[in-house]
């Protein structure tokens, strides 16, 4: 790590947002914060963006008013418990009068497909973007992560790689201290190309989606190949197994941190040096509740997710799509901060092409990203290497040209695979109760 790195990704975050290390060093220090302190610093966010949902968000507004409530009757995290919660349907249904009126919020747009194979185009505003990033960092220190050290990420990329997402990749690279190895094109020639950069590179962490790290691992182990130590590795976005966190730590002769958070309600939690995941509270509020909408302080239940910082597009108790387990213990690290003792549904396949290449299954909620609320619903099975099953609750703007699309942007980077497509009502839930959008048949072994 030269000084020359981490004077780039200084000057950067602070020419993009005046003030970032300060507050970056604030939020490491609010860390340790008694929990009382942090609830009644959640208590007073919460009040305050209330407010101004009721005031200047017609969805919020109206949905208060049938319910009988107005805002002096939520004062604490407790009383969330009044209010219904929202769901992607609602937002989708909803779209225009879930953002803020009567205000001007400069904003970022964004999609997801979140957990549930449901694509919604979000907003989110500009201190929530950068106050999502220094919480992301500061989530990393867990690991030993310091401003400006270098992190390869194995985790999605561009569909399409032309001349400006490749631009947009590279500054990004240069300000974060970040490389980019595409999760979506796992060939064995992709693979080694990863490894030699690890070895030219040198990165202090790698970080990305649990599986791919895996296949990565294994690619590695199989090949009796070479690599440089690493501090930690950083996993998010999926469920992370035992066997697979054995299997990263044995090969990268390190320690495994994990990682839960959604951009489109603000969550995040991250795995400490004390092995637990700590719930950051400075952004959003994290309710686990049970099958009721009633608070679970201790135990397994799905998550809802209020914002404190996003008057961009705020959500109050978004339905996340998430089932987690909860914890009421404190840490013996000296955190605050609630608990998240395990994360249970987030998995995702990885999906195999005719040639053997290895493609993450998110490589599909990207393509859907891309048509954005075109496709309300979708779920994905891969039945063998060359065939590929598409159920497709359509959007208001579907059309033939919609499949086009999707076919256009999967050949990007598979041209071989059969897709059949299914126009359906609705998609079920499997027999255990799981929503799983992303699923593959193929035995990769």
């Amino acid at each position: 790590m030269s000084l020359i790195e981490r004077a780039i990704f200084a000057a950067a975050h602070e020419i993009q947002r005046p003030g970032f290390t300060g507050m970056y060093q604030s939020l490491v220090k609010n860390q340790w914060r008694s929990r009382e302190a942090l609830q009644n610093d959640q208590n007073r966010q919460l009040r305050r963006m209330v407010s101004f949902c009721y005031n200047h968000v017609p969805f919020y507004k109206q949905r208060f008013k049938e319910n009988n409530l107005t805002p002096f009757d939520i004062r604490t995290v407790k009383d969330l418990e009044k209010v219904p919660p929202t769901t992607k349907d609602d937002l989708l249904k909803n779209k225009d009068s879930t953002f803020p009126q009567g205000v001007s919020v400069r904003y970022y747009a964004r999609t997801t497909g979140g957990t549930t194979g449901n694509p919604l185009a979000y907003r989110i505003s500009r201190e929530d973007r950068f106050l999502s990033g220094a919480l992301l960092y500061r989530g990393w220190s867990g690991g030993g992560y310091r401003l400006g050290d270098r992190v390869l990420t194995l985790a999605g990329s561009s569909l399409i790689e032309d001349v400006k997402s490749a631009t947009k990749m590279r500054l990004t690279e240069l300000t974060r201290n970040i490389r980019f190895a595409s999760a979506f094109k796992m060939s064995s020639r992709n693979l080694l190309k990863y490894v030699n950069m690890m070895n030219s590179w040198k990165p202090s962490f790698l970080r990305g989606y649990p599986s791919a790290l895996y296949e990565f691992a294994r690619f590695i182990e199989d090949h009796d190949l070479s690599i440089p130590e690493v501090s930690a590795i950083l996993v998010t976005s999926e469920k992370l197994y035992p066997e697979v966190r054995e299997t990263l730590q044995r090969v990268f002769r390190t320690r495994v941190f994990d990682g839960y958070g959604a951009n489109d309600g603000g969550i995040g939690a991250y795995e400490y040096e004390c092995g637990n995941m700590h719930i950051d509270t400075e952004r959003s509020i994290l309710e686990v509740v049970d099958e009721h909408d009633k608070q679970v302080a201790s135990g397994e239940g799905h998550v809802l997710a209020t914002s404190l910082v996003n008057c961009a597009m705020p959500v109050i108790r978004y339905d996340m799509g998430d089932q987690v387990i909860a914890s009421d213990e404190f840490c013996n690290c000296g955190r605050g901060s609630p608990l998240l003792k395990e994360v249970i549904g987030r998995t995702v396949s990885i999906l195999v092409m005719p040639d053997g290449s290895r493609v993450h299954g998110w490589f599909f909620q990207h393509v859907f990203w891309s048509v954005g609320e075109q496709v309300r619903k979708y779920r994905v099975v891969q039945e063998t290497k060359d065939r590929i099953e598409i159920d497709i609750v359509p959007g208001s703007d579907f059309s033939e040209h919609t499949i086009e699309r999707i076919r256009e942007l999967v050949s990007y980077t598979c041209s071989n695979w059969i897709l059949n497509f299914h126009i359906v009502e609705s998609i079920p839930k499997t027999k255990s109760g799981k929503s799983i959008y992303i699923e593959s048949k193929v035995k990769l072994r």
